[in-house]
């Protein structure tokens, strides 16, 4: 449990969760022009993304990060759940 009071104390330094706060936007950003392009890697850079933003909300214990974070993650399984359903495969042409 120590190492994770000193992990939550790095992260809560105001200059790491700003810039964790912005490479968790890239992840999002990216995810959501690779969606735009059908590409499944867009998922995963979407949960990266928002599991970030769960870490910097934890860290600086401000509940409403942590709180709709944790929504919109439960929101990005149900998005790849049903995009994954619902995904055509391409035909193969001989």
């Amino acid at each position: 449990m120590e190492e994770i009071e000193t992990f939550r104390a790095w992260l809560s330094n105001p200059i790491i969760a700003d810039r964790l706060g912005h490479v968790s936007y890239l992840f999002i950003a990216i995810g959501m022009f690779l969606l735009a392009k059908k590409n499944i890697l867009g998922w995963v850079s979407r949960f990266i993304g928002e599991s970030g933003w769960l870490l910097v909300g934890w860290a600086i214990g401000m509940s409403s990060i942590w709180t709709w974070g944790t929504l919109f993650l439960v929101i990005e399984v149900y998005g790849f759940r049903s995009w994954w359903k619902e995904r055509t495969v391409p035909e193969i042409s001989h």
